[in-house]
């Protein structure tokens, strides 16, 4: 009688973990004892841990190298300055007055004066006269000098109105030119017993007034009362030019400044710096003989404490704009090089006892890390590469 036979197959021998196929091997499921899995919770953990302590390591390297902020105290000059807030000024006395873009309304006239070699009569008027600029290129522009007796000259500034000086060398006397943002204007307000309008271009009167029967060489249109002062309200959107009997005028009245907003973008094209100071630094790595872009990131408490047109002097005696500014900076470049020191160097160049105390915890720090990554790196070794 034959042996009994068992009718199942026998059993294939257990596949050995070098066996395993490619999806078994993502997926991490086991098919034999031998066999071991990529995607356990203690790999999972390791991996997250790499890539936590690289991404702290990447973060403290960029924070080390990042400038440091510091206490500045810079003062120079260029040739157009950016008014970062908006200044009211009460003017002195003023030669004249040159508006381009404007809309202007005269009150208490009571008299116009056609001015001409030929003709000086008087007219009679009461009452209001608005001046209004017409459409055309190049703008409608007006020119006006304050005669006799002046009152109040108010000028309200808007904010990054772009200023700028010029001197007048035949009356030596200071032009200063106002160039308001877009859709904003720069708003005036005067008191003279006489206004004398001696250019108007491009421009519409009400109620229409004549300038002459004959074209005179010199037109001129006197705006004039003889109990009080004629108020003129004004407002320029090209450019207001104002000049000044000085060569030498202030837009900070009474020792005031003006404050710049937090992490503002400070960009100074074409400054020669006369002096600046760091906190920290003896020499400053600046270039102090040659104009050059200076950019600078505002910090808490940046102002400019003084905003001042006049001549630079020199050779040629140019009009600048002299600018003198402080409080802190979180970047400082001068044509694109970054001049504040980095972190790292500040911790370097700190006093000892400063520098102890921040060097034992780096050193701390930096024993932490190294043993959490190599237990990590241990972890995913032995998940690879078993014995």
């Amino acid at each position: 009688m034959p042996p009994q036979t068992d009718s199942q197959p026998p059993e294939p021998p257990p596949q050995s973990a070098l066996e395993l196929t490619s999806s078994e091997m993502i997926s991490g499921k086991r098919a034999g004892p031998l066999a071991f899995a990529w995607r356990t919770p203690a790999s999972d953990r390791a991996l997250v841990a790499i890539v936590a302590l690289l991404m702290i390591a990447a973060v403290t390297i960029v924070l080390l190298s990042s400038p440091a902020e510091r206490e500045i105290y810079i003062k120079g000059e260029l040739s157009t300055f950016h008014l970062p807030q908006a200044v009211d000024l009460d003017l002195g006395k003023v030669n004249s007055i040159h508006l381009r873009g404007i809309d202007m309304k005269f009150s208490r006239v009571s008299s116009l004066q056609l001015r001409d070699p030929r003709l000086s009569l008087a007219k009679a008027f009461s009452g209001e006269l608005s001046i209004t600029g017409s459409m055309g290129q190049p703008p409608a522009s007006v020119t006006l000098r304050p005669v006799g007796r002046r009152g109040p000259f108010r000028v309200l500034i808007p904010k990054n109105t772009v200023v700028s000086a010029g001197l007048i060398q035949t009356s030596k006397s200071l032009s200063l030119k106002h160039v308001p943002p877009e859709r904003d204007r720069v708003r005036l307000s005067l008191q003279s017993d006489s206004i004398d309008i001696v250019e108007a271009n491009r421009v519409t009167i009400r109620p229409p007034i004549s300038w002459s029967l004959t074209a005179p060489s010199s037109p001129s249109l006197v705006l004039s009362n003889e109990d009080v002062m004629v108020t003129m309200e004004s407002v320029c959107s090209e450019e207001c030019s104002i000049e000044l009997p000085s060569t030498a005028f202030s837009y900070l009245q009474d020792g005031g400044s003006i404050r710049v907003d937090q992490s503002r973008q400070v960009t100074l094209k074409d400054f020669r710096a006369s002096s600046v100071m760091l906190r920290g630094v003896k020499e400053p790595d600046m270039n102090t003989v040659h104009p050059s872009l200076l950019e600078f990131v505002t910090g808490r408490n940046f102002s400019w404490i003084a905003i001042h047109a006049g001549s630079g002097g020199g050779v040629d005696f140019a009009a600048t704009i002299g600018v003198t500014g402080r409080g802190t900076v979180t970047s400082l470049r001068q044509d694109g090089r970054e001049v504040l020191p980095s972190r790292a160097a500040d911790l370097i160049a700190a006093d000892p006892a400063r520098r102890g105390v921040y060097g034992g915890a780096a050193l701390l720090l930096v024993f932490a890390w190294g043993v959490l990554f190599n237990r990590a790196v241990d972890i995913i070794a032995k998940i690879l590469l078993p014995e």
